[in-house]
């Protein structure tokens, strides 16, 4: 089993993203995160998935993605490719020294404090998804009080030549 990034470039239309979740829950696929936003072009939006299969079931879903009228092109995103996410995180505070370690924390994996009281905490991190559960893992000793996650974006690196399904 292996993590692939899936980039789908669909018609912007009402039912669109139904159709093709539905499409992975008939043929038994388990989507990991999806992310789906307008394009460089109007009238398109494109959806970027991530799940765990191996590669015979990554070859099927891409063939069957293609025959779907909405989708205009699909792209494996899983090399090559800068990968991001982003990530809210709610904790509780019990003290100064509490404070000033999760502080600390935020400044070394490059996060952001975006709130804090006394006693709460919200802290926003963009970055790859390995590292976004290594800095939760460093706070788990914490009082988390809520995690909230955006789900992967990709795009080919700068250079690389393969089809990011691009708008003609």
């Amino acid at each position: 089993m292996k993590t692939y990034i899936l980039s789908i470039l669909v018609v912007d239309d009402p039912g669109v993203l139904l159709k093709l979740c539905g499409l992975f829950v008939r043929r038994g696929f388990n989507i990991d995160t999806i992310a789906v936003g307008s394009t460089e072009k109007k009238g398109f939006s494109r959806i970027i998935i991530t799940l765990n299969c191996d590669e015979k079931t990554i070859i099927q879903l891409k063939k069957q993605l293609t025959k779907s009228i909405d989708v205009v092109g699909v792209s494996d995103l899983t090399e090559n490719t800068i990968v991001k996410e982003l990530c809210l995180i709610k904790l509780n505070i019990k003290g100064e020294k509490e404070r000033d370690e999760i502080i600390d924390n935020v400044n070394l994996f490059k996060a952001k404090i975006i709130d804090i009281t006394r006693s709460n905490i919200i802290i926003e991190i963009t970055e790859n998804p390995n590292k976004i559960k290594n800095f939760i893992d460093i706070l788990s000793d914490k009082k988390i009080i809520k995690i909230t996650r955006s789900g992967t974006i990709a795009i080919k690196n700068i250079g690389n030549n393969n089809n990011d399904n691009n708008i003609k």
